[in-house]
């Protein structure tokens, strides 16, 4: 068997995503989102904890709820001090006693706060680079899960711990050693010069001073503490808005400039906190006493949800509200540009002769107001007048190409498509500042970010080729501006498909061919990051690849040849335009695939439909514990072999299944497939249960994809795929009937199951029901625990080093591990002796029929 597993549907799935105009792959991102500095938000703090500036000198002052600071600061805590904070890529820490952290880089990406909370974040609200020094102590920290192209790093004197989406506690001893506790996913620990070490959900990790490392159980006590921490700290974090969140990473940016130039030597009392002390640090012991009386004087905010003990629900909720209000009212005290701040309740007015002041928590300096704002260029665009005078009027904009001037003629129209004012801009000039800038007197348009990159890749097009167009650009331009508006919908998906939301290729390529732009609209969504972040160097090329594959920039403005495309099969291993299709163009591992199978692979373009949106939401009606959609007309029984059908219900961002769903199809032949894909993030509720009436099934996402306690049965053969991390797992996992379930081959002898990771396939409790001939597992690295393969199973396991390993103790990346309880039929595997080495990798003693049950191989070449 060398089919991989991702060859059926999931490959299915990635051949719809390509016809339907470069769907794949990561998510949506920001538009021009240029990093900035990240802020760090004080929630509470109790006994002696200081905050040093960059230079080592001690911030003065209390450390309030609502305090500020950012990159280049410390925080050191005495013998009962400690202070929990929230990151604003919405990650929270507890900085325990006696322990010196440094926030030693953190930048982060714009964000729409979009009237959300921490506590409506599931993941970071935008990428974000993150690093911490440990000097000494403890820290316990949860994360929200971070996107692709984020880096999270804790860097110690004897290794640095590498986070993606977490819990844990990572302290140092007094003899320089280490010590790392994960209760939640995984924690990647790298020694100076050694090899990354992946540590997983209950297990820990000793390094010495020097530099051995050994693995063990989670400390059952650290456990514990990590999770009392992580609950107390993010109960006072869920409320907070991301607007103040926004408005914190403001005032961080600002307090970094202002410390450069100098401004944190003279000032004086802050809303926060003070800046130096000019008598110096004190020594930490004596002062404790001192601190600890503070905090019994301090108000109920810090005596409850503020302070790290047990409080009821009632305090917690209350104590919430007052901080919420109380860091709301001093973020706006500091956004109003005053220059200087006050101590708790305190106005500015008390205190005139307070110099302006930027220390933690302020805003920047007041800007001039003859000065234009910042990237502005006062030779593009209608007069700052004129863009007053017509603001508000302004319903769309239309434009125009002047061939002899090379100039783009943008035209501000009224709601009844009067022209206001028109303006020009050299194609030369297409940076998005200057593109920008240009849209100023439109107000109202939510999609403007969409329409300024828009008008950017076509001044592109034009300046390669002024005569692309034939004078229609404006047409060209809002037809794929409008397209993309409809690829970027939300759906919410629960007892039927909407008809508007549900493309065929062919009814797309029509689109282009009536209007040719397929080139420009895939660029647009390029630029958009539907392939990815820029920045993500696994990813940055995808789409440009794909756009050359369909046919480049100067084919897929063709309408003769885009006609062409339909009367052509998508195949895998085929060539197009001179490129191959393969898992190159993906950055995946290129697949093994027979002659055989990819004849069955070999899909009609006009076979493929999907419903298309960028957040896609499959779940149960109000009433209903079922969501029940019919996907029947697309799936109907093919006339001949060269008539297979696939759909999918593709997100160009995320995918989420909120409870059970029933797919209907009275179609059970295995001549087609049903995909489900994300390029971002896939996410399946807990406890849910997936049924397909129909025959194959698909399941694939770009990032992470966690199965917990979930069920899937499928008529025919079941692909599931992670272009990251694959985990199946069940709460119970030594409760036979509680295992998540994956059942295949329901209308046949027999099918197949094949899963797919890059990195890991993680499987903590799993059975298998129906008629289950094959199983496929291909990834860097495999753990299996609690999982029984069906005695009548062939079993074939992939790994970047094609070798077993056995016990928890002995884990290995790039091996298939066998963790703990793995069987097959009634058979245990939990040593060498169940397999002999081969030429081809290892083959166990187990037999299937005549077949080695199980096989365990390299990555095939």
């Amino acid at each position: 068997m060398n089919t991989p597993a991702y060859s059926l549907s999931s490959r299915l799935f990635c051949i719809f995503a390509f016809v339907l105009t470069l769907l794949i792959n990561n998510s949506l991102g920001q538009v021009n989102d240029k990093a900035s500095k990240g802020a760090i938000i004080i929630l509470s703090s109790k006994g002696l904890v200081q905050v040093l500036d960059p230079s080592g000198n001690q911030v003065a002052g209390p450390l309030n709820p609502g305090t500020v600071i950012a990159e280049g600061f410390s925080m050191k805590t005495g013998f009962a001090g400690e202070v929990s904070v929230l990151f604003s890529n919405g990650t929270v820490a507890t900085i325990e006693p006696r322990t010196q952290i440094k926030i030693e880089s953190f930048l982060q990406k714009p964000f729409d706060a979009a009237n959300r909370d921490i506590s409506d974040l599931q993941e970071e609200p935008s990428s974000s680079e993150l690093k911490i020094i440990l000097d000494s102590g403890d820290l316990v920290v949860k994360t929200k899960k971070l996107n692709r192209a984020s880096s999270f790093s804790i860097i110690t004197p004897v290794g640095t711990a590498g986070i993606r989406g977490t819990e844990f506690q990572m302290g140092l001893d007094a003899g320089g050693g280490a010590k790392l506790d994960v209760s939640s996913s995984v924690v990647e620990f790298t020694p100076p010069g050694g090899a990354t070490i992946a540590i997983g959900q209950g297990k820990g990790l000793n390094v010495s001073s020097a530099g051995s490392v050994s693995q063990r159980p989670i400390n059952p006590v650290v456990s514990a503490n990590i999770t009392s921490k992580n609950s107390v700290a993010s109960n006072i974090a869920a409320g907070v808005p991301l607007a103040t969140v926004n408005q914190a990473k403001t005032k961080a940016s600002s307090l970094i400039i202002n410390f450069n130039n100098g401004s944190a030597e003279d000032s004086g009392n802050t809303n926060d906190i003070n800046t130096k002390d000019p008598k110096g640090p004190k020594d930490t012991e004596q002062k404790e006493s001192q601190e600890e009386k503070t905090d019994s004087r301090s108000s109920a905010i810090q005596k409850s949800a503020l302070n790290l003990r047990s409080v009821s629900g009632t305090e917690v909720s209350k104590g919430r509200f007052e901080y919420e209000r109380k860091i709301e009212e001093l973020l706006a005290k500091n956004n109003e540009n005053t220059g200087g701040g006050t101590q708790d309740g305190d106005s500015a007015d008390n205190n005139p002769g307070n110099p302006p002041t930027d220390g933690p928590g302020t805003s920047p300096p007041d800007i001039n107001p003859g000065d234009p704002p910042t990237g502005e260029n006062p030779d593009v665009g209608l007069p700052p007048e004129k863009v007053e005078e017509i603001k508000g009027q302004v319903d769309s904009v239309s434009y125009s190409f002047n061939q002899d001037s090379n100039e783009l003629i943008f035209k501000y129209l009224d709601s009844d498509g009067n022209e206001l004012e028109s303006s020009s801009l050299a194609i030369t000039n297409s940076t998005n500042a200057a593109i920008e800038q240009m849209f100023n007197p439109w107000e109202n348009n939510s999609y403007k970010d969409l329409d300024i990159i828009g008008v950017q890749v076509f001044m592109e097009e034009l300046a390669l080729n002024p005569n692309k167009y034939n004078n229609n650009i404006n047409d060209a331009l809002h037809s794929a501006i409008s397209l993309a508006r409809v690829f970027l919908t939300e759906i919410n998906l629960q007892n039927n498909l909407p008809a508007a939301n549900v493309w065929n290729a062919q009814k797309l390529i029509g689109e282009f061919t009536s209007n040719p732009y397929a080139f420009e609209f895939g660029q647009l969504l390029i630029r958009y990051n539907a392939f990815g972040e820029s920045n993500d160097p696994t990813i940055a090329n995808i789409g440009n690849q794909i756009l050359e594959t369909l046919g480049g920039r100067n084919n897929l403005s063709d309408s003769t040849y885009l006609n062409d495309l339909l009367s052509k099969s998508i195949q895998p291993g085929s060539t197009y335009n001179g490129k191959t299709l393969n898992g190159d163009l993906l950055g995946t591992r290129t697949a093994k695939v027979s002659a055989e199978e990819e004849k069955l692979l070999k899909v009609n373009v006009q076979n493929i439909n999907g419903v298309i949106g960028s957040k896609v939401t499959i779940q149960p009606p109000n009433g209903s514990s079922q969501a029940v959609i019919d996907v029947s007309p697309y799936l109907t029984k093919a006339s001949s072999s060269s008539n297979k059908k696939v759909f999918a219900i593709a997100a160009v961002k995320d995918l989420h299944i909120a409870g059970d769903v029933k797919f209907v199809n009275s179609n059970h032949s295995e001549d087609h497939a049903l995909s489900l894909g994300a390029a971002d993030d896939l996410t399946i509720k807990p406890g849910s249960k997936i049924y397909n009436e129909g025959s194959n099934l698909g399941i694939g996402a770009y990032d992470h994809l966690e199965l917990l306690d979930v069920d899937i049965d499928t008529g025919g053969n079941l692909a599931i795929g992670s272009l990251d991390e694959l985990q199946i797992k069940s709460t119970n996992p030594n409760e036979e009937s509680q295992l998540s379930t994956l059942s295949v081959g329901r209308y046949s002898d027999s099918d197949n199951l094949y899963l797919y990771a890059d990195k890991l396939i993680d499987i903590d409790g799993l059975r298998f029901a129906g008629n289950m001939r094959e199983i496929y597992m291909e990834a860097i690295t495999i753990d299996l625990k609690n999982i029984n393969f069906p005695s009548q199973s062939e079993v074939m396991l992939r790994s970047e080093l094609g070798q077993p390993t056995f016990g928890p103790s002995n884990r290995v990346i790039g091996a298939v591990n066998f963790i703990e309880n793995v069987s097959h039929g009634s058979r245990a595997i939990d040593s060498m002796q169940d397999f002999n080495p081969t030429s081809s990798g290892y083959d166990s003693s187990i037999m299937s029929g005549d077949t080695p049950a199980i096989k365990i191989r390299k990555f095939p070449n």
